[in-house]
């Protein structure tokens, strides 16, 4: 489109240009003498408009090779992938291919060819599960190349995750590129990214850096993988270069506002989610991740304004409802920290999701009184046979709360035991329930053990330092908020005790 309204501006401007040498020719024609000069002007302006009349035989043959060379492209693609799924045994269903092709009347030829194919990715013991893909080429200059690859499944998650595939999303894609473009490499820097090979997938996204340093998305790409790789620095410089590519686009500024967040700038990632914000006045993630940095800051009262907008969200509800509950109680406003309680726990009563169920459980058991009923939460959380480290302590703070002490004692000692370094929350649940159940000795050495561990973490959460980005080397806010409110209940209950 650009191309074709740069060449009407250029039409445009020979027209001018042959209005003014008319002119001149007619001002020349009063002169008797300049006879011969009128004829050559006109001379000169009969050849440009003859090489201006488009030539349709040539349109047609260009037209005609431009299809041949689409098919050919697409021929030798699916030829290729038969040769990798063969060797693999790996069955594989041909869907159609469609060509798009077009010569505008400056001669620019513009195309995009598409093919279709579904192969098996993953089998269980009765059934083969199969992706469908379709591989997408776009003419650049005289070549096809592949442009973007895009891969759509009905695998269940489970599967996902523990199902070997016979059949490599990156060899698909190397398969199909008969040369490695800027699209190759960013399909390969985000197939790395799945596979968490977050070094790989840096040097891809690099490449394609490399040959269009003025695309955006490669360096958004580079600055997601190098966040998730724990380099928040050098994705916050993705980022930044991202933004002065594409000012007005707000997840940019969400990016590199979660970027400065695992580096601990709280007043940077304030101001980027605040611009975010201001670009798009309904981005969900920018209003939640504002309100984890206002609480991260100790700015309260601006976290909870935040969390309230994030809640209004279908994707954040819950997320926001569950931080807004910890931060009024940080507020000491127990009845909004009850309704969020309440609201937390009917939002996820309408499909009971094992996972929601944990934070919900943790977050309503962070105070004696919530509001809510912890029964169908626990009933689920034991249905669900949970051992990892995070699911053991929700149950075992659940438990207590629900004033079944020996069975939190036994859950929460579990937890302890399911990793190397848990956090201390499960340490002080422990020791009231030992508290609770008569057990002094146990109660006052969990206690104190804990408590030296919380002075650790809340000195290190002190000593960040943005440059370094040690952020995601120390607990966030809600984790040092719900172990300090957690540790001064146990510090009373025992001290009311031994009175």
């Amino acid at each position: 489109m650009e191309k074709e309204s740069l060449g009407r501006i250029n039409e445009l401007g020979r027209q001018h240009n042959k209005e003014l040498i008319m002119i001149t020719a007619m001002r020349i024609a009063s002169c008797v003498s300049a006879k011969p000069l009128i004829l050559l002007f006109l001379a000169v302006l009969s050849v440009p408009a003859l090489a201006q009349q488009p030539d349709a035989e040539k349109t047609k043959k260009d037209h005609e090779e431009l299809n041949k060379a689409a098919e050919d492209r697409l021929n030798q693609a699916r030829q290729n992938l038969q040769a990798y799924f063969e060797a693999r045994k790996v069955a594989v269903r041909w869907g159609n291919v469609s060509r798009r092709t077009r010569i505008t009347g400056n001669g620019v030829a513009s195309g995009r060819a598409t093919m279709r194919f579904d192969f098996v990715w993953a089998k269980s013991a009765d059934k083969e599960y199969f992706k469908s893909t379709a591989a997408e080429f776009e003419l650049v200059g005289q070549s096809w190349r592949l442009q973007e690859v895009i891969w759509r499944t009905q695998v269940p998650d489970s599967l996902d995750a523990s199902m070997p595939s016979p059949a490599q999303e990156i060899d698909i894609l190397k398969v199909l590129s008969a040369e490695k473009g800027l699209s190759y490499w960013v399909q390969e820097g985000r197939a790395r990214a799945k596979a968490r090979e977050w070094d790989k997938a840096v040097a891809a996204l690099t490449k394609a850096i490399d040959l269009e340093p003025l695309a955006v998305f490669p360096w958004n790409e580079r600055g997601i993988a190098n966040l998730r790789s724990g380099q928040a620095r050098r994705a916050a410089a993705d980022f930044t270069k991202a933004i002065e590519l594409a000012p007005t686009n707000p997840v940019l500024w969400n990016n590199r506002a979660n970027a400065h967040g695992n580096m601990g700038a709280w007043q940077a990632a304030i101001a980027d989610d605040s611009k975010a914000i201001e670009l798009k006045g309904d981005f969900d993630f920018a209003w939640f991740h504002r309100g984890s940095a206002h609480a991260s800051a100790g700015q309260w009262q601006k976290a909870a304004d935040d969390f309230a907008k994030a809640a209004t969200f279908a994707k954040t509800a819950q997320g926001a409802l569950a931080y807004s509950a910890l931060v009024h109680l940080q507020l000491k406003n127990a009845k909004d920290y009850r309704q969020a309680c309440v609201r937390l726990v009917d939002t996820w009563a309408k499909a009971e999701d094992a996972k929601e169920a944990v934070l919900v459980a943790w977050t309503c058991s962070a105070a004696p009184d919530s509001g809510v009923e912890l029964e169908r939460l626990i009933a689920v959380l034991e249905k669900s046979a949970a051992k990892d480290y995070t699911s053991l302590r929700a149950l075992g703070s659940a438990l207590y709360r629900s004033g079944k002490w020996q069975q939190a004692t036994e859950v929460l000692t579990k937890a302890i035991a399911s990793r190397k370094q848990p956090s201390p929350a499960a340490w002080i649940f422990l020791a009231m329930a030992h508290q609770q159940t008569g057990k002094t000795a146990e109660a006052r050495d969990w206690l104190e053990k804990a408590g030296m561990r919380v002075e650790e973490m809340r000195k290190k959460a002190l000593n960040v330092n943005p440059q370094d980005g040690l952020a995601l080397k120390t607990p966030p806010w809600n984790e040092i908020l719900t172990l300090e409110l957690s540790l001064r209940e146990a510090e009373q209950l025992l001290k009311n005790t031994r009175k």
